[in-house]
């Protein structure tokens, strides 16, 4: 084929903007992205939900992104009380669970294993000092994938850690900068994963005129750029490598 890279265009928290905004432009290009959800057991989520399934319906994938997305108290957003260094892998873990039972009601048709994760924060630890452990693990043996971050690094799709796939948040970028880095990632064949926030919400965000233009760079793009959900590209990288290994190449 012509393709000569891949892309996934992953997003986080459930914000308004992404329903309201972000889909329509996918939809109306044709592409797919993936939606990490703060999936919980509350009233004022599982009102989301039926939005949430009208999202999946149109091949978008909805992943985990823990329910409480305990974070480090380095952040001054951190709750002081639920926060990395104070928890353990088991208390993180009960978080991870909770938004993983929330997301196998709702979406039953994806089987739990090949459901995808996002690390909140890009931050894989608990503890601290002699106690500081790593729930990459924990992680690895029960999704699919999980996304990481959040630097200006593209993945090579054959030796990626698929527990730790590498992604570069492009809040306050240009488009000429976002798309710069894809150019650049598919001409070396590599996995170009970009985190987006809110779209236009706030003076933070990335504007809508600025994601508008790099979907439309990228369906210009489609006989070149495979762009494609974060589980999708996941399973196939997962695939070639068996294939690989079972050829003896």
């Amino acid at each position: 084929t012509g393709i000569k890279g891949t892309v996934s265009l992953t997003f986080d928290g459930g914000k308004p903007s992404h329903l309201d905004f972000v889909v329509p432009v996918l939809d109306r290009n044709g592409l797919q992205g993936t939606f990490f959800v703060n999936a919980a057991p509350t009233p004022q989520w599982l009102a989301q939900g039926a939005a949430w399934q009208e999202v999946a319906a149109m091949r978008h994938e909805i992943g985990n992104n823990s329910s409480a997305s305990p974070c480090s108290c380095a952040h001054e957003s951190s709750n002081p009380n639920f926060c990395l260094e104070r928890l353990s892998v088991q208390q993180v873990w009960e978080t991870v669970e909770a938004s993983q039972t929330v997301l196998d009601v709702l979406f039953p048709e994806r089987p739990a294993e090949r459901r995808t994760f996002a690390y909140p924060c890009y931050e894989t630890f608990t503890g601290k000092g002699q106690t500081r452990l790593s729930y990459v693990p924990l992680v690895a043996s029960e999704f699919l994938a999980a996304r990481g971050g959040s630097h200006r690094i593209s993945n090579e799709p054959w030796s990626v850690d698929l527990s730790y796939v590498q992604a570069w948040d492009v809040e306050g970028r240009t488009s000429e900068q976002i798309i710069e880095f894809i150019e650049e990632g598919v001409s070396k064949g590599r996995w170009v994963v970009l985190v987006f926030q809110g779209i236009g919400e706030s003076p933070a965000d990335l504007s809508e005129t600025t994601f508008a233009e790099v979907v439309d760079f990228l369906d210009e793009h489609n006989g070149s750029v495979w762009t494609e959900t974060f589980s999708r590209v996941s399973s196939f990288v997962g695939l070639r490598r068996h294939q690989r290994h079972s050829s003896g190449r």
